[in-house]
């Protein structure tokens, strides 16, 4: 009887436990202001709880996520703990040094240009060189302006836009050196008259100054978070890049053919050929080959880009 009675017993305790203990549960407890469901298991009802709550975190975290904005132009000034300098376009400071010794060179380079073009009176071809120096001279020192600040705005849309122009002014120096070359050998050995040289090809550089322009515009306008309006802008301005590739290497092509005609013609760079006679031959190779050297750094500098 003992031991059937103390079985009753311990069975009763153990059914009666979890009702006990719902009941002496105080009122700030997870259960106060619950209506509990007595038909739901004791445990079932405990892991609910548990993943209601979870479920309230995820959401949170959530929120939190959402609420968290990506450094860009439009909401950072300077660097900091929330606008990092590797989140800015380059992801790192550009360079004091280098930076302060091409604005220095390039803006000595303008003056020289400045002062050769209006001593000769080459109108055109100061026009050209001078610009060219000028935007670099004003592109790497947006740079400079970005080593104190790489989120400043105002930096970055002068470097990207003077450094991507410039060499389009230098590409149309090079065409107007060739038109004059033609002149001075032989018109009569090129397959195109001397002046479409400049009239050609300068326009077809300021159809790719057009795109790069306005894709150097948008990329500028874009911010780090908008990759789509930044992707639109680079893609603007590698189509302006390849136009020029393609105006370049055409010109270069007839330049090269004009060339080897006038080598084939057996005057064309002899003594008696050249209109000043031996005087010129030394001078005049001095040029065409720094004329050249121009031409190769301009080339593969766009396709680099």
């Amino acid at each position: 009887m003992a031991p059937y009675l103390s079985q009753t017993i311990s069975d009763s305790l153990v059914l009666f436990f979890p009702f006990a203990l719902l009941v002496s549960l105080p009122p700030t407890s997870r259960w106060a202001g619950r209506k509990l469901d007595l038909n739901i298991p004791f445990i079932k009802r405990c892991s609910l709880t548990k993943r209601g709550k979870s479920d309230k975190k995820k959401k949170k975290k959530k929120k939190k996520k959402r609420t968290m904005v990506q450094p860009s132009f439009a909401t950072c000034t300077e660097v900091g703990p929330a606008c990092p300098v590797v989140a800015t376009t380059y992801g790192y400071y550009p360079q004091l040094g280098s930076n302060a010794f091409l604005t220095a060179f390039f803006a000595f380079l303008a003056l020289v240009q400045l002062g050769l073009g209006v001593f000769t009176r080459t109108w055109s071809f100061l026009i050209a060189l001078f610009m060219a120096c000028a935007l670099e001279a004003i592109g790497y020192g947006g740079r400079l302006l970005m080593n104190k600040n790489p989120w400043s705005k105002d930096a970055f849309q002068i470097q990207i836009v003077c450094l991507i122009l410039a060499p389009t002014f230098l590409a149309a120096g090079v065409y107007l050196t060739i038109k004059h070359i033609v002149i001075f050998v032989g018109p009569e050995h090129s397959r195109i008259k001397p002046k479409l040289y400049t009239w050609v090809f300068i326009l077809c550089d300021i159809g790719s100054l057009i795109l790069q322009s306005v894709g150097g515009g948008v990329a500028a306008a874009a911010t780090k978070s908008n990759y789509k309006l930044l992707n639109v802008g680079n893609g603007i301005i590698i189509a302006g890049i390849a136009f020029q590739v393609a105006t370049m290497s055409v010109c270069g092509l007839l330049a090269l053919e004009f060339f080897i005609r006038a080598y084939r013609s057996g005057k064309g760079f002899s003594s008696s050929g050249l209109p000043y006679g031996a005087a010129a031959r030394k001078s005049f190779w001095i040029f065409c080959a720094a004329d050249v050297f121009a031409y190769m750094v301009i080339l593969i500098r766009c396709i680099y880009r």
